[in-house]
């Protein structure tokens, strides 16, 4: 029986050492070939279940934009109305029109003859 060299570190017999090979596959390899269409029927299921999760989020995504446009657009016109409604309540001081321009005196001229 061989004993293995002991660790330098903690003195436990080493692990053996990997090896790794690696092989160059010829482009016509038939394995490379065949993998590519199997890989495309066993994910399909996978990818339409995450297409529909996605069309799902994207959905619920819109839906919540469109729920906070239509809050400010709503807050806008709210406003809007708020402020309409004080300046019509104003009541307008001598002088002026509702819009609050001064009226100009009207001087009578006599015509000369």
């Amino acid at each position: 029986m061989t004993s293995r060299p002991l660790s330098v570190r903690n003195g436990k017999p080493e692990a053996p050492s990997r090896v790794w090979t690696f092989e160059i596959l010829d482009e016509n390899s038939d394995s490379r070939a065949n993998s590519w269409p199997n890989l495309g029927r066993l994910y399909t299921s996978l990818v339409e279940t995450a297409r529909d999760a996605l069309g799902d989020i994207y959905a619920s995504g819109a839906r919540i934009v469109l729920q906070r446009k239509e809050a400010l657009e709503d807050r806008r016109a709210e406003h809007k109305a708020r402020n309409r409604i004080a300046a019509l309540s104003v009541t307008p001081t001598r002088n002026t029109t509702p819009q609050g321009n001064k009226i100009s005196s009207l001087s009578t001229s006599k015509s000369r003859a």
